[in-house]
């Protein structure tokens, strides 16, 4: 038979443990945006000029990074869960 008061210590077990993985999820989540916002952030053109000799030429190239579309701090919006979401 199950006692009241195993089911209480169960209770507070499994509620624990749904509140620390909602956590662990909102910490990942803010940790992987960050991280995608220092690659982000780097700047990423090159340029090199080009080479001529009596033999060969090598044309040079270049290439310019732009500001990404969402390439800003806080791009991840938290959305509270309402009970009429449910």
């Amino acid at each position: 038979m199950v006692s009241a008061e195993l089911i209480r210590v169960s209770t507070i077990v499994a509620l624990g443990l749904s509140v620390g993985l909602v956590e662990v999820l909102q910490v990942s989540s803010e940790l992987l945006e960050d991280l995608a916002s220092v690659a982000g952030s780097m700047n990423q053109s090159y340029s090199y000029a080009g080479l001529m000799t009596k033999k060969a030429c090598f044309s040079g190239s270049r290439f310019s990074d732009n500001k990404d579309f969402c390439g800003s701090d806080f791009d991840i919006v938290e959305i509270p869960v309402t009970l009429e979401d449910e």
